[in-house]
């Protein structure tokens, strides 16, 4: 019987470890799986991630590429409005010396001429003196006067031509800085201070808001005629009204005097906006 509950003893024994190792083996393949479902988990996680801060940075660099592109196309916008700027300043200078260096040749050409008249004048007079011969210095007298009536018409001609040519440049001059414009039913006379040395686009702005500014006024003035328009016919009405209320002869004595006084009122008024007007 001893034996017989030994060897059913070892029996239970071998089963219950069989049992055991099967169970730490199911529990450690459980195990190994959660194991391998969490790494590969994350590994997705850190994927996604990953794939996110790289479309973020890609997302980055275009946006950095695209300002930097901007950037470089407005900077060579800028530099050409400023390489033309400066042709326009060149071509603006060098009209102008143009002009001045013509004016100075036309001068400088009318001053030779006069001088040359002046020395052959001069030069003229004591070789007629010196002269004997009656024939010869009839005819050289003669030929002296014929040289100088035509030499001073010459001169004539050519100061009334180079006056004639100043003027209409000063026309023009003046008509091209002051460039009378309408706005409305007003003429504004556009008048900006160193032109010259400004931009076209601030010489714009300028006139623009010479523009603006005269508007403006001529609105103000507008609406203070409307006001001043409007204050004549209340104070009419309320005369009017006052007249017809006063009963007897003292009413209409109170009457005349506050409407008299109104009107010295509207008088003083309108001085003193026409003395405003002439002072503007």
């Amino acid at each position: 019987e001893g034996e017989g509950k030994g060897r059913k003893r070892g029996r239970d024994d071998e089963h219950w470890g069989e049992k055991k190792t099967k169970l730490s083996t199911g529990m450690q393949s459980a195990h190994d799986v959660l194991n391998d479902k969490k790494l590969a988990k994350e590994e997705a996680v850190d994927s996604g991630e990953m794939r996110r801060v790289a479309a973020a940075a890609a997302a980055s660099k275009r946006l950095r590429e695209q300002e930097a592109a901007a950037a470089a196309a407005e900077e060579e916008e800028w530099g050409q409005n400023k390489d033309k700027e400066e042709e326009r300043g060149e071509e603006r200078r060098g009209k102008r010396k143009e002009e001045k260096a013509r004016c100075g040749e036309r001068d400088k050409a009318y001053a030779i001429e006069t001088d040359e008249e002046e020395e052959d004048k001069e030069d003229s007079e004591p070789e007629m003196g010196r002269e004997r011969d009656s024939d010869l210095l009839s005819s050289s007298s003669a030929a002296a006067s014929s040289s100088t009536t035509a030499a001073a018409g010459k001169s004539r001609k050519l100061a009334k031509d180079y006056q004639e040519e100043r003027r209409k440049e000063l026309e023009v001059m003046r008509h091209e800085a002051g460039g009378k414009k309408s706005f409305g039913k007003i003429k504004v006379d556009l008048q900006v201070d160193d032109a010259d040395l400004l931009k076209d686009w601030q010489v714009a702005r300028e006139r623009f808001l010479q523009r603006r500014r005269q508007v403006g006024d001529r609105e103000k003035d507008t609406l203070t005629k409307l006001n001043r328009f409007t204050q004549v016919l209340r104070a009419a009405k309320t005369s009017a009204s006052r007249t017809e209320e006063g009963t007897g002869k003292e009413g209409k004595v109170v009457n005349k005097e506050k409407i008299e006084k109104e009107e010295e009122k509207e008088e003083k008024g309108k001085k003193e906006e026409e003395r405003e007007e002439e002072e503007k």
